[in-house]
């Protein structure tokens, strides 16, 4: 089991991951865009995306994706990340998709979250308490995402197997495209309630792995996006796994206590 320091520190540096993922994937769209490729504008009023705009964007997306990563200025960072995200998202309906605004929803709760303190600014006397609602949100969200997807794939055209045939690197049997399609269907809507209890929590963690493992490897379409998502919510694996205590308020994490003689943890 994981302290929920830890679990929030891994939760952290993945988003910080996909987010550059995505930025990498909306700068080829954008630039696209700015270079003559047809616009689809949200708003008539948002300026239309230039060569010069889209670099700027892609260099401070870039910058903050990597400070929310390596734990620099959290809070700032995924501030600024949230607002690329948003300018992505209106810029140009073309730029719309699932997982930039799933990882969009937890960069923007990772600053209430205190993703980014330090233990001694988060408690004293060895304690770090941490926000709890924060994470139940990241954690709620997967869970929407995941129920989502399955109830979303509960018709004949998916569960008939073709369009999973159809996207795959590889040519695939008719059967063994059904079989998989089915089985999509029933891990997405066990990792929705699984991950929540501690029976489960394993099998789905290892099952939610596996899933967007061979979502990357197999489908040979929108490699960037699918890893992107894959990362965005196995990413979040880790606060489920957590050992420390709820409370009403937060969550308690016992940290190591200084030495009184050398003043280092241990």
């Amino acid at each position: 089991m994981l302290s929920p320091q830890r679990s929030l520190k891994l939760a952290r540096m993945g988003l910080g991951v996909a987010t550059f993922v995505i930025a990498l994937e909306s700068w080829v769209l954008l630039r696209l865009v700015a270079e003559g490729r047809y616009a689809m504008p949200v708003f008539s009023w948002v300026p239309p995306p230039t060569e010069t705009t889209v670099s700027v964007y892609l260099v401070m997306a870039i910058l903050s994706a990597v400070a929310i990563t390596l734990g620099f200025h959290v809070t700032t960072a995924s501030v600024v990340s949230t607002a690329l995200s948003c300018l992505v998202l209106v810029w140009d309906q073309q730029t719309f998709s699932n997982h930039l605004w799933l990882a969009l929803v937890m960069v923007a709760l990772l600053a209430p979250a205190h993703a980014g303190a330090s233990p001694r600014a988060l408690g004293v006397s060895g304690t770090a308490p941490l926000p709890q609602w924060p994470l139940t949100l990241m954690k709620a969200q997967l869970s929407v995402c995941y129920a989502f997807a399955a109830l979303s794939k509960l018709n004949p055209a998916f569960l008939s197997g073709h369009p999973l045939a159809e996207w795959m690197r590889w040519d695939l049997a008719w059967l063994p495209a059904l079989v998989l399609s089915v089985a999509t269907v029933i891990v997405e809507l066990f990792l929705a309630g699984g991950l929540w209890f501690h029976r489960s929590r394993r099998l789905a963690v290892l099952l939610g792995f596996g899933l967007h493992a061979s979502i990357v490897v197999m489908i040979g379409q929108e490699t960037l996006a699918l890893i992107a998502f894959s990362i965005t919510c196995m990413c979040l694996y880790p606060l489920f796994l957590t050992s420390g205590a709820s409370s009403g308020r937060g969550v308690t994490t016992s940290l190591p206590s200084q030495s009184r003689t050398s003043g280092r943890p241990f």
